[in-house]
């Protein structure tokens, strides 16, 4: 177990805020150093109201010493987990997986919004649908919903960063699946 489990909680927009900025602060004098905002604060970045308990930064690497984030524990699919002080935790995400492609190709693409870099909603999307937990389901769910997603460029991630040629075929029976869903909601909610 660690200081983690003790500390999960919503985090508050300026909580978020300082952690994105210490984070951009340390990788600003660098040009080999990249992050991007991954996850539910890049959720939250689109518009959508999604809360979050850690801000998840895509990156080409791991914290090594310094004095802002406080090591925690590694993570499970790849990066280190850190504590910005207080209880803020901070996640540094560096794959080296199947999925590791993808990861590079979101950093890589990022876009910067406000000064802040951002993996794009077709990125994300493809995140989301491969993790496949109950709120990415949720998440993948809002994105499409919003139109920021286009869902054959997700395809095209999906074909060009994984070695599963079955990917785009799963992932636009999803998106069928979850269009219906949000159409038979939306029906619902007229005749009520």
């Amino acid at each position: 177990m660690s200081d983690l489990d003790d500390k999960k909680r919503t985090l508050t927009p300026k909580e978020i805020h300082k952690a994105v900025k210490a984070m951009l602060d340390l990788v600003k004098d660098s040009d080999d150093l990249k992050v991007a905002v991954a996850g539910g604060v890049a959720m939250q970045i689109y518009g959508s109201r999604r809360k979050t308990t850690d801000v998840d930064f895509l990156g080409n690497w791991t914290l090594g010493p310094q004095d802002t984030f406080k090591m925690d524990h590694p993570l499970s699919f790849g990066g280190m987990a850190y504590v910005l002080a207080p209880d803020i935790i901070v996640d540094v995400i560096v794959r080296n997986d199947v999925y590791k492609d993808l990861y590079d190709e979101a950093l890589l693409t990022a876009e910067a919004i406000d000064g802040v870099p951002v993996i794009t909603p077709d990125h994300l999307a493809a995140m989301k649908f491969l993790a496949n937990r109950e709120k990415d389901r949720v998440d993948l769910a809002w994105l499409l919903k919003s139109g920021l997603v286009n869902v054959d460029r997700v395809g095209d991630i999906l074909d060009r960063t994984l070695d599963k040629p079955e990917a785009r075929g799963i992932w636009h029976k999803r998106v069928s699946r979850i269009r219906k869903a949000l159409d038979r909601y939306a029906r619902e909610g007229e005749d009520a």
